[in-house]
């Protein structure tokens, strides 16, 4: 999901780098043509891609910076499952052990199988204590610190677009070259 919406913003850019080229193709064309209106008419939508494409290119670094960091996660997790799976098969043999010595136990009256029980719950509880602390090592990988840079970075970003916005509407639209 996390793809394809990157691709969709990576080509939402490249629709309007591609557009940004035809208007001043079509501002070229008019002026050529001695229709100054359409010509400064094309030009200004060419002021304000230009505008908007930094931005544009950021956001796209920015979602795909979120997919390259998603997909290290969902790595990361894999390899968690995979030791979790390797842990369970480890709980399986132990158990296994168990009911190994358990028997030995029947037949022997005199060995002590609840050294092996305690030995059994010792390794259960391990696997249990890695598995809480890989839980609460995932739950803190989510760096709370790198979500409010985003947060600061965003406000930066939109209070630069407001200030030129500002300007837009204070300074005069610039003349062509004769």
């Amino acid at each position: 999901m996390q793809v394809g919406s990157y691709e969709k913003a990576k080509k939402k850019y490249e629709e309007k780098a591609a557009e940004l080229k035809q208007i001043e193709q079509q501002a070229a064309l008019a002026q050529r043509a001695g229709n100054q209106e359409a010509a400064r008419l094309a030009m200004s939508r060419v002021i304000q891609i230009e505008q908007l494409l930094p931005q544009l290119e950021a956001q796209v670094k920015q979602a795909e910076q979120y997919v390259n960091a998603s997909k290290e996660k969902l790595n990361r997790e894999r390899m968690k499952l995979e030791q979790y799976k390797t842990d369970m098969q480890n709980m399986k043999d132990l158990a296994e052990v168990n009911e190994a010595l358990g028997a030995i136990a029947k037949v022997n009256n005199e060995f002590d199988i609840g050294s092996a029980r305690s030995q059994f719950e010792s390794a259960k509880n391990a696997v249990q204590g890695r598995n809480l602390r890989q839980n609460a090592l995932a739950e803190l990988s989510e760096n709370p610190a790198e979500k409010l840079q985003a947060d600061l970075e965003q406000m930066t970003v939109d209070d630069e677009i407001n200030r030129r916005l500002l300007l837009l509407n204070d300074s005069n639209p610039k003349q062509l070259p004769q």
